[in-house]
């Protein structure tokens, strides 16, 4: 619902666990998967997902990195 209203908007969740972070993304007007994938490379130990969703799994170790990774690209 929330990328549905934010149409310019990437939206990126995570959601951690004991040793894992759960992300999800969702976009109306990118290919979110593609977008994903390149953000996750080097730290997903899983990924999936289609155009308008996708989502991964890393540790939770690489958690900072992936943030750090996101903000980057956010700035641009």
């Amino acid at each position: 619902m929330l990328a549905s209203h934010n149409r310019e908007k990437v939206l990126i969740g995570m959601a951690e666990s004991e040793d894992r972070i759960k992300i999800s993304a969702r976009a109306s007007t990118i290919n979110v998967k593609e977008f994903l994938d390149k953000m996750l490379d080097g730290f997903a130990l899983e990924s999936g997902g289609h155009k308008e969703a996708a989502g991964g799994v890393i540790s939770k170790e690489d958690g900072k990195a992936f943030i750090a990774r996101v903000r980057g690209l956010a700035q641009w």
